[in-house]
């Protein structure tokens, strides 16, 4: 005994470093755990913050997009002015020199021909008025071309600063998209990482609640141990004194025992001797017992078990149709009439299961039943095999069992008198108005 104890004690100890160990090991988990679940909630914030950065450089890249359309398409619009320009000084640089040299002849004709000199002068005067007026119209398309040159210029330049921006707008919307990548392989990592922390946790958790159920199955063994250490001189003991009183007791357990079946036996000479019924009742069912006749069931007290409450209600509502006997057939009946009447025996009512069919309450009377102090049909209260039901239903399917008398009125007058009504202390009301009630004889 005691080596058990002491190997008990050892077991104990290395349980309890065991569970220590498995605590240990899961305090470390759970550490672990929540700094992998903070750092996944910080990764997913970061990545939503870069999704809404991302969001936000897309809608501006966009912006920058159709803003970089319409300059190309100003661009464009200035580029076809300064070619229309650039024409129109071609053409009044063509026409200057034309009138030049249209001058220079005049003035040739001039020098040659003294004649005519008046009108010469005037063409020569023309001439350079018109070549002074084409010169100020050059001079005007010059300085048109020379200003959507500049604002041409000026576009291109509007145009290469957008384009600078939209690439590096792709760049940093790439460099985010990469950066998102990662975080989500990041955040991916992070989850497996939970994944296997919440396994691990889990199997630590279980081998920490097997190590306590072990452990506590040990203290309990130790415990038990311990009492039948306790014990042991005291059951030692006592033991004797307790083989003296097992003697005593077994005598007078064999006593009450003879006591017993003497008592017994007693109640089935009654039973099977029927004591308490009529004569002619006794007669019929121990002739039936005695030829084995089958057709013959038993009388309605023994088929029926009513609950010990309802015995006296039951008695009063039954009364003698309690000795009624329960046959299969009605020429089963007619068998024990003729028997009793043949040998002068006495009369006997007879119930044959062929020909009985049961009666009860109608859907209007049953509204009776939900009144207070109304417990309900009495052939619904008690127990019998279903085979029996129509015998039982004629009996007691027309039959309201009450609390007290108070409530059967109530319950009868509400149900117009329609049926019988019985009350646990055995009162009677009866269909047609009589009522019976007062002291039973015991």
């Amino acid at each position: 005994f005691l080596l058990r104890y002491d190997r008990l004690t050892q077991r104990q100890a290395t349980m309890e470093q065991a569970m220590l160990a498995v605590c240990d090991a899961l305090t470390e988990a759970g550490v672990q755990l929540a700094e992998a679940t903070a750092e996944r909630d910080a990764q997913e914030k970061t990545v939503e913050n870069l999704q809404r950065t991302l969001a936000q450089a897309h809608d501006a890249l966009l912006q920058k997009t159709n803003l970089l359309h319409a300059a190309r398409e100003k661009a464009a619009a200035a580029e076809n002015r300064v070619h229309s320009g650039e024409e129109t000084a071609q053409r009044l640089t063509a026409e200057g020199d034309a009138l030049g040299a249209r001058l220079k002849l005049i003035e040739a004709t001039i020098a040659q021909s003294g004649g005519g000199l008046a009108e010469a002068e005037a063409q020569r005067v023309q001439a350079q008025s018109a070549l002074a007026m084409r010169g100020d119209e050059l001079a005007a398309a010059n300085q048109n071309a020379q200003m959507w040159e500049d604002k041409l210029s000026a576009h291109k330049s509007a145009i290469m600063d957008r384009l600078n921006r939209a690439a590096n707008m792709r760049a940093a919307q790439a460099r985010q998209l990469t950066m998102q990548s990662q975080m989500t392989s990041r955040r991916q990592e992070i989850d497996q990482q939970l994944s296997d922390l919440t396994g691990r946790e889990e199997t630590l958790a279980q081998a920490l609640q097997g190590a306590e159920q072990s452990l506590q199955g040990e203290t309990l063994r130790q415990q038990a141990l311990q009492k039948e250490a306790a014990d042991f001189e005291q059951t030692t003991k006592t033991l004797l004194d307790g083989i003296l009183q097992k003697q005593k007791e077994t005598q007078e357990a064999a006593q009450q025992r003879k006591a017993v079946d003497a008592r017994l036996h007693t109640l089935r000479e009654l039973q099977e001797g029927y004591e308490g019924y009529q004569y002619p009742v006794k007669s019929a069912l121990a002739r039936a017992r005695r030829d084995g006749d089958k057709g013959i069931h038993d009388v309605v007290a023994m088929l029926l078990t009513v609950p010990k409450e309802l015995e006296t209600a039951m008695d009063m509502a039954l009364g003698g149709a309690m000795q009624n006997i329960v046959t299969q057939t009605e020429q089963d009946a007619k068998r024990m009439i003729d028997y009793l009447r043949d040998n002068r025996l006495g009369r006997a009512t007879f119930l044959p299961l062929s020909t009985v069919r049961g009666r009860t309450l109608d859907a209007r009377e049953r509204a009776v039943l939900s009144l207070p102090g109304c417990l309900g049909v009495a052939s619904e209260l008690c127990s019998f095999d279903p085979k029996y039901r129509d015998v039982m239903e004629s009996l007691l399917g027309r039959t309201v069992v009450a609390e007290d008398l108070e409530s059967g009125i109530r319950i009868m007058r509400e149900g117009r008198h329609a049926f019988r009504l019985v009350t646990l202390k055995g009162d009677v009301m009866h269909s047609g108005g009589s009522m019976t009630g007062g002291s039973i004889q015991q």
